[in-house]
């Protein structure tokens, strides 16, 4: 991770300050390649649960009785 190193910063007074904010990282060819994997899987993967979502909520409005 490359975090700030400037005197007085907060991420040299505390590393735990970058918690939450982006923070660089430098990969290999490899992990670069698995990490381009894995992101088109969690695409995948959210773009199902909206599906699931959207047929679930189409399930429910079907079940609702008429008088309400």
């Amino acid at each position: 991770m490359k975090l700030c190193v400037k005197p007085g910063a907060a991420t040299v007074r505390d590393p735990e300050a970058s918690r939450g904010k982006l923070v660089h990282r430098t990969v290999t060819p490899e992990q670069a390649a698995l990490l381009q994997r894995a992101i088109a899987n969690y695409r995948k993967a959210k773009k199902l649960m909206k599906a699931w979502e959207r047929e679930t909520e189409r399930l429910v409005e079907n079940e609702v009785p008429d008088d309400h």
